[in-house]
């Protein structure tokens, strides 16, 4: 078997399920009260599930057997790119091949080159037909393999395992507890279509029996709740301290901009460097004292002052830094904690205890590059200039970087794009990866540099495209445009 596992979500993230509109974390309107809400809201925390345009997921809308393929490539992680053809002959070319050009073939090629799905007699998939739910719970134990446990040689649980193709498949999920969940389990018709609400809890258990990777690095309100008292969850507030202390998400920590040095006023003036990145002992001793290892899960929590857009920048900046010192899981609230405060969730204005260690880790060192290696790369590399269009054009110019216009060849890729201004909240993965083609076309290997006023917009265009669309080889110039006008032109065009 070829088990090309990719456990993360940088491919998580861009392989969005065609079931309707791709979701971000999530909150569907039309799933309070469903036996599957939790299972369906922890995927499309994942990515692995989507919801529609209206913001519903329609848990009882029956699934086809090319969707149910992709979810379940998605939840084991597999590696699928545009080099997987299906070699049935009735599975189409992408349905959208400029924005969806791994769907339904790459998705339906690796499941089968991974063995989890098989084609009918005729040799065809047909990919539109409806799964049936013991088709589905076969696909499930196929993918779980050797993870599963061998029922009982007396085991008798309440299903019929009668089926030459899918008895005992469905014997041994029952067996494992995949299909405890599901309601009315002894009347349950096995020959009857899955539901979308049913596969979702059927790929949960799967989730659950080959282990997750990371978990989402945008994480909703909903998903945060529930999973306040997840071990080794850390929840960073970065608001100031005031605010921190007139009321939080329980169990937060208060690091207001302490992933920074340099972050006094003064420092905002031109020639100065504003936001920089800390030494790496100092950000060491920082992470420690927050209680943080290098396998601790985080989850930063930003607000959405002064501005929004600063704000959840600022979050993206404490995100990228912990990310560069070696902390693996991390992840951003979405919407800030203004949502979480809209939404009527609880609040605390008790500062949990923390206890330090020791954090020691390898920084990532390429990840931030001088205003020497810019200038050395012009020409070599896309720039992107993620200040806002009036400042990359040259009509208005900024405090700290008194010059109007970009650095040469630079191209214009806005931060306060990745935001819906309804709510602050993460646009989808589609919309996100339409945004950037739009602006430049590379391979997710091509050196990418980015930079912008002082370096917090910068980082929400890193997190995005390094976390989020996969690309491997960004960097942010940390002095931005600020420190590049003290010695270096900039050229004024039109976008």
């Amino acid at each position: 078997m070829r088990a090309r596992m990719i456990r993360g979500f940088l491919l998580a993230f861009v392989m969005v399920l065609a079931l309707g509109a791709p979701a971000l974390a999530a909150d569907f309107t039309d799933v309070a009260g469903s036996p599957f809400e939790a299972s369906i809201n922890s995927l499309a925390d994942q990515s692995i599930v989507g919801g529609y345009d209206d913001g519903t997921f329609r848990p009882n809308n029956l699934l086809q057997r090319q969707q149910f393929a992709k979810m379940a490539v998605l939840t084991m992680g597999y590696e699928v790119t545009t080099a997987d053809v299906s070699t049935f002959p009735d599975t189409p070319a992408p349905y959208d091949p400029d924005n969806n050009p791994l769907y339904p073939g790459s998705y339906v090629a690796v499941a089968a080159e991974n063995e989890i799905i098989l084609g009918k007699a005729d040799g065809n998939f047909d990919f539109s037909g409806n799964i049936t739910r013991q088709q589905a719970i076969t696909i499930v134990v196929r993918a779980a393999g050797d993870l599963l446990a061998e029922p009982d040689a007396d085991y008798a649980g309440v299903l019929s395992y009668t089926d030459p193709n899918h008895g005992a498949n469905i014997k041994k999920a029952e067996f494992n507890g995949l299909l405890a969940a599901i309601p009315g389990l002894a009347t349950w018709d096995l020959t009857a279509p899955a539901t979308r609400g049913e596969a979702a809890e059927v790929l949960a258990q799967l989730l659950e029996v080959v282990g997750p990777g990371d978990f989402s690095r945008v994480v909703s309100t909903a998903w945060l709740e529930a999973n306040l008292d997840m071990e080794g969850l850390v929840t960073i507030d970065t608001r100031p301290a005031d605010a921190y202390a007139a009321d939080h998400i329980p169990g937060a920590i208060n690091i207001p901009a302490g992933f920074y040095v340099n972050t006094a006023l003064e420092d905002m003036a031109p020639g100065g460097l504003y936001m920089e990145l800390p030494e790496d002992d100092a950000l060491f001793a920082l992470i420690g004292n927050a209680g943080i290892t290098a396998e601790s899960r985080v989850v930063v929590v930003g607000g959405l002052d002064p501005m929004p857009t600063f704000g959840l920048a600022d979050s993206t900046r404490v995100a990228d830094t912990l990310i560069y010192a070696g902390v693996k899981n991390v992840a951003v609230l979405d919407g800030s904690y203004v949502k979480w405060v809209d939404e009527g969730r609880s609040v605390s204005t008790e500062a949990p205890t923390v206890t330090p260690v020791e954090y020691t880790a390898t920084v990532d060192a390429g990840m931030w590059v001088s205003t020497e290696y810019v200038a050395d790369h012009i020409g070599d590399v896309i720039l992107l200039d993620t200040r806002d269009t009036e400042v990359y054009t040259g009509e208005e110019i900024e405090p700290w970087a008194p010059v109007p216009g970009h650095i040469e060849s630079a191209l214009s890729l806005p931060a306060p794009l990745i935001w819906e201004e309804a709510g602050w909240v993460y646009k989808s993965v589609g919309e996100l990866e339409q945004i950037v083609v739009t602006v430049f076309t590379a391979d997710k290997t091509d050196e990418i540099i980015i930079y912008c006023g002082v370096g917090g917009y910068e980082s929400a265009w890193w997190y995005v495209l390094t976390q989020m669309l996969g690309y491997t080889n960004v960097k942010m110039y940390d002095g931005a445009a600020q420190a590049w006008v003290v010695d270096h032109d900039m050229v004024v065009s039109a976008e």
